[in-house]
């Protein structure tokens, strides 16, 4: 294992090396910041300075414990189900007292897990390993930690953790929704597994090799009971709780039972008989259920339950779906419970119970204490977290203002509000203290969710203004009554001079022409940023110039929706952007200036002759044949020429010689891809779809928007292709073309591939032709995306700042989990490079194509390498592992399309040898 773990060290240094001197040559960025997480400065509320304050909230926290920085004693580790954060905290001890304190160090040598992650020992080495979901069940990382660095290798064969179920190994499947109880609960020195299976009933999977992870479905129906169909209350003897071989579901009301999904299960013995039992907490419910097990360590058998758990003491009530977990957290050496929701929809403050064990571990007593666990010591406002700063009263110092998404108590209101914090500390060491949590009551006003503050002088009488973005896409106007030193925001009016980005308007004032007054940048929900211009007049009148300024778009592969949170920020003479997210954590962005002196959209003609090929082979839409393929290559010598920048293609424009009386009529894709050749003698493979419907074309310029906007980087050539296939047979559709002078226009042999059932995207090449057709391109000029400088969970928002006074940018960030991190800026250091160091990285790069890839990429290893003992690893740029496969072929399809749009690391390795490549993930 350290031999493979070197190899790997190896490669990353070499690759991240590379990307080093890309940096420092100005390939990719004009100045590179670096951020470390801190917990150095300090929130106050009500006179009390936070401990936990930067901790970033808690919305769906699951807790395990662990020894994170070996020093014998258990620390705490929370993953937060929204946006999969992982939450380290260390156990400390000043003066004799135990606490805890968040401990973001951490977070970067944990693997990226979802939905659920806990840790347990299953190789009795001492150290906790971590069990999280994997999709179609569940995953398993050994941890290999060693001199003192925490660490974890995937320790499964396969994808998944397997069982047999009596037909073979398949999958242990567990539903993404659901936790699964993980307990040695025969006592045989191995990890058992709980989970919930079809009939409502609990499976359980007996592992037959001690410190190892071989398991067995033992029962279907561990402890005779199943979940009742209407309620969560449990039907005692509901089926029989035997062996699997012995068990014959019953074939009454099966449709009606079906497969379970939506329960929580911790396996804990809670009376001292030294049997295990359950709780349980399900989907649709507030309550947890415990079920009292009266059989036997092989044979379970549940007699009794308590519905409302704890009923002897305080019951947990979470308004729904309530997940539980046993470990110490008051430090006294018995197990504690907590409870806290498990998903979307609960309670979002003060949503999780801490009850004190006054018994034993072996025999529990739980006395409700708490229902804010850690939260009390951390600002959490709900859901959403939309930091900005500004020195609101001019004396120097940043303060700091945080809009949220929304906040549900029990009394049923869902409302959102912005906080105001002052900064009470020095320009070397800021402080921020709570000012006034709801300011200017304006979650009474009635305007809506996800408010996200701007500040700005609107009015023209000096002091400071705002403007707040709402779900609902438009801008609310707050005048400052109270004056320059005092402010104090009064409501004047919605709808803002009638902008409407959408949903999510999250806007900031900003001078971004350097004409001397502020403009107005808005992110909204589908990723781009809009752009108005002042028009310099008092007060201000915006002025849209663009809705997709410098072509930002910060959607990822899971969602459709992007989140946009623009902050510029301008050092000295250069400008950076950043951008918040959904899912991609803080995007950085460069090249900003020469951009903005770009025109917003460039749109030109390729192409200035007026032939009109009357054949199926040279134009595109060939349609008197049932398929049709060509591919078109324009120089980047003549898209330069014509004044195309690195940018965004949105718009193809084919001129159609005449009007067709008929389309393509099983719709045709258009593909591509940007490449080095001077012609075309065959089909360029790799290329990426941006557009694959029906278009009804007319005489003239036909427009045809991309459903995927293409990035063309300036330089390189570009390949386009057209294809459909099955097409009903008609006339062609001729295209002005232009005889170009070299092989440019790639066709099919659509002599033998002209059938009914034949893809047409995937004829054989027949031959090349010089005559091109004519194409029209709109691109808007884009901001380079150097890097994700951050990134903790959903919904990302960045305020930047120096907020120390050491000349580099410190960053507040929020989260969906209704929390902030402080970011410290630090110097960002490229190590040099040599070069044996790039020779080395040219003999161990992988063949790696389509690359960028929309998310299936094709490996091809080296036959050189052990297959027996090859692993193939992705990392992301935090140099977190994201993907594990065990390759057992040197051609290998690995499949990346759910993961976010953005460079990552590829490494194969088998011990001895490794190799390594770089490829990007692009929507």
């Amino acid at each position: 294992m350290a031999s493979v773990k070197n190899n790997v060290n190896e490669a990353m240094k070499h690759i991240f090396t590379g990307l080093a001197l890309a940096f420092s040559l100005g390939l990719f960025s004009q100045g590179h910041f670096s951020f470390e997480a801190t917990n150095q400065y300090h929130l106050v509320v009500n006179g009390d300075s936070l401990s936990l304050g930067w901790g970033g909230g808690f919305n769906q926290p699951q807790f395990s414990t662990i020894d994170l920085n070996f020093d014998g004693e258990d620390d705490l580790v929370a993953f937060d189900r929204s946006g999969n954060r992982i939450v380290p905290f260390l156990n400390i001890t000043k003066n004799g007292v135990h606490s805890y304190r968040y401990a973001p160090q951490y977070v970067k040598n944990f693997p990226s897990v979802e939905n659920w992650m806990l840790l347990a020992d299953y190789n009795c080495d001492g150290k906790n390993d971590i069990f999280a979901y994997a999709p179609g069940g569940i995953g398993v990382y050994e941890n290999t930690s060693a001199n003192d660095t925490l660490s974890f290798a995937w320790a499964l064969p396969l994808h998944n953790l397997r069982s047999d179920y009596g037909q073979g190994l398949t999958n242990l499947y567990i539903y993404s929704t659901d936790i699964p109880g993980i307990k040695d609960i025969d006592y045989d020195g191995d990890l058992d597994i709980f989970v919930f299976g079809q009939y409502n009933a609990v499976q359980w999977h007996e592992n037959t090799t001690p410190c190892g992870l071989d398991y067995v479905l033992n029962t279907y129906c561990w402890g005779r009971f199943e979940e009742g169909n209407l309620n969560n209350k449990l039907t005692l003897d509901g089926c029989i709780g035997v062996k699997k071989t012995d068990y014959t579901p019953p074939t009454n009301n099966i449709l009606a039972k079906g497969q379970h999904a939506g329960s929580t299960l911790l396996m804990v013995d809670l009376n001292g008989d030294t049997l295990n039992d359950a709780l349980i907490g399900d989907v649709s419910y507030n309550n947890g259920v415990a079920a009292f097990n009266t059989g036997f360590l092989d044979s379970a058998h549940v007699s009794a339950q308590d519905t409302l758990f704890p009923s002897y003491n305080t019951p947990v009530d979470l308004y729904i779906f309530p997940a539980f977990f046993y470990e110490d957290v008051d430090f006294d050496g018995k197990k504690d419970l907590l409870a806290a929701p498990n998903m979307q929809g609960a309670r979002n403050v003060n949503n999780v119970l801490r009850y004190k064990n006054t018994g034993t571990t072996a025999n529990p007593n739980f006395n409700y204490q708490d229902s804010a666990f850690l939260q009390r010591d951390m600002i959490d406002m709900g859901e959403g977290a939309m930091p900005v700063l500004v020195d609101i009263d001019f004396d120097g110092l940043l303060d700091l203002f945080v809009g949220n998404y929304g906040q549900y108590l029990y009394s049923g209101n869902y409302t959102s509000y912005i906080s105001y914090y002052k900064n009470t500390g020095t320009q070397a060491n800021p402080k921020f203290t709570l000012q006034q949590k709801d300011l200017a009551n304006i979650s009474q006003l009635g305007i809506g969710l996800n408010l996200i503050p701007a500040f700005g002088d609107l009015d023209g009488d000096v002091d400071i203004d705002m403007l707040v973005g709402s779900d609902d896409g438009t801008l609310y106007y707050f005048e400052n009554t109270g004056g320059i030193t005092t402010p104090a925001f009064t409501y004047v009016s919605s709808n803002y001079q009638g902008i409407d980005v959408g949903n999510a308007s999250a806007p900031q004032l900003f001078d971004l022409d350097e004409d001397g007054d502020l403009d107005l940048i808005i992110g909204e929900e589908t990723g781009n940023i809009n752009y108005y211009e002042n028009s310099g007049s008092n007060p201000p009148v915006f002025t849209l110039v663009t809705e997709s300024l410098g072509g930002v778009d910060v959607r990822g592969l899971n969602y459709n929706s992007g989140y946009s949170v623009p902050n510029f920020y301008r050092k000295n003479d250069t400008l950076t952007l950043f951008v918040g997210s959904q899912e991609r954590g803080i995007l950085q962005f460069d090249s900003v200036e020469a951009v903005m002196a770009l025109p917003p959209q460039i749109e030109q003609i390729v192409g200035t002759g007026t032939l009109a090929p009357a054949g199926s082979n040279l134009t595109p839409f060939g349609t008197s044949k049932r398929n049709g393929r060509n591919q078109m290559l324009y120089k980047a010598s003549e898209l330069k020429a014509l004044g195309f920048k690195y940018g965004k293609i949105i718009s193809l424009s084919f001129e159609i010689a005449n009007t067709p009386s008929n389309i393509v009529s099983q719709g045709f894709s258009i593909k591509m891809k940007s490449v080095k050749a001077d012609s075309l003698t065959q089909w360029e493979t790799g290329l990426n779809e941006v557009y694959n419907y029906l278009y009804p074309f007319t005489a003239g310029w036909n427009d045809i928007t991309l459903t995927t906007p293409f990035l063309w980087d300036g330089e390189s050539d570009l390949v386009i292709e057209v294809c459909f296939s099955k097409n009903f047979q008609s006339n062609d559709i001729p295209v002005r073309s232009t005889d170009v002078g070299f092989a440019s226009n790639a066709y099919g042999d659509v002599a033998i591939w002209n059938g009914n059932t034949q893809d047409g995207c995937a004829m054989p090449y027949l031959a090349t032709s010089k005559i091109r057709p004519n194409i029209r391109l709109k691109v808007i000029p884009t901001f380079l995306a150097t890097d994700v400088v951050a990134r903790d969970g959903f919904r990302n928002a960045p305020a930047v700042g120096d907020l120390n006074g050491d000349q580099y940018p410190d960053m507040i960030m929020g989260n969906y989990c209704g929390g902030m991190t402080f970011y410290a800026g630090v110097e960002y250091v490229a190590p040099p490079i040599g070069v044996e160091e790039h020779d080395f990285a040219k003999r161990n790069e992988l063949l790696v194509y389509p690359n960028p890839s929309r998310g299936i990429i094709n490996v091809v290893l080296p036959e050189e390498m052990d297959l027996k003992n090859a692993t193939l690893q992705v990392f992301d740029l935090t140099g977190r592992m994201v993907k594990s496969v065990s390759p057992s072929d040197i051609n290998v399809e690995l499949d990346l399309s759910a993961y976010t749009s953005g460079l990552y690391i590829l490494v194969a390795t088998d011990g001895k040898l490794s190799f390594h490549n770089r490829i990007v993930v692009q929507r």
